[in-house]
């Protein structure tokens, strides 16, 4: 397929899911973070960046995580440049841009605290000159970076991959209000259990709601094991959060 039929594509299936995006023109921006184990998003967003590409979309993927949390996870391809030396017009953005497929770019932005305000473009936006019809923005995140989030977009949709215990609920919690949340459209937790019966979360949205300002979301829990000591050792679970995550991310 072409790249003028693959743009095509794209841009019917940005104005069925995306009706608002496609008004404003800018990709969709969706982080992934997992602040109980930084590096248990890799498998997970790298599974879904190609299942959502596989429904027609053109995603470029996004990876936060240095070499010292990756748990020995590779990269998808070599990386020449980091995505803000693109965005500090050091180097065009196409060098931090690696195709790989027709419908799957990938960026290493490991560096993105450099950008020290949210001035001049987002990321999101100067997608739309790279000449490929970007219909999301798929970021694996660092927990630890301090970054803004408006440098990658208007609005950023924001997943937090977390246990379905109590504690590790209400840690997570503490993560999300410690960090700026400017720029953050949604929030929503994606609970995650290796146990056959996980405990009641009907507190979570009361509780949650005066410390974010937002409503949160709750998908799951999710039959997974998440602190197996191989980050991708339980592929029924990887394979069970990605269909969730499809599944809620089509929905807009």
């Amino acid at each position: 397929m072409g790249i003028t039929a693959i743009q095509d594509q794209a841009s019917g299936l940005r104005r069925l899911f995306h009706p608002q995006g496609a008004a404003l023109g800018w990709p969709v921006v969706h982080a992934i973070s997992c602040p109980g184990r930084p590096a248990f998003v890799l498998p997970l967003v790298q599974a879904l960046v190609h299942a959502w590409a596989d429904q027609g979309f053109c995603l470029a993927w996004v990876d936060e995580l240095p070499s010292q949390r990756r748990e020995g996870w590779p990269w998808p391809c070599r990386v020449r440049f980091d995505l803000s030396q693109s965005m500090l017009d050091h180097v065009p953005l196409a060098a931090s841009l690696s195709a790989l497929d027709d419908r799957v770019w990938f960026s290493s932005a490991r560096q993105m605290q450099r950008l020290v305000s949210d001035r001049g473009w987002p990321v999101s936006r100067r997608l739309l000159d790279s000449g490929v019809a970007f219909d999301a923005l798929c970021l694996a995140v660092d927990p630890q970076s301090k970054r803004l989030w408006s440098v990658y977009g208007a609005s950023v949709h924001h997943t937090v991959v977390v246990g379905a215990e109590r504690h590790e609920i209400e840690s997570a919690l503490r993560w999300m209000t410690g960090v700026p949340t400017a720029g953050v459209a949604s929030w929503r937790l994606l609970l995650v259990s290796a146990e056959a019966s996980a405990p009641d979360h009907g507190w979570i949205p009361e509780a949650a709601a005066p410390l974010l300002g937002q409503p949160l979301e709750i998908l799951g829990p999710v039959s997974a094991s998440w602190k197996d000591p191989e980050i991708a050792a339980d592929l029924a679970g990887l394979d069970a959060m990605r269909r969730v995550l499809l599944e809620r991310l089509m929905q807009g």
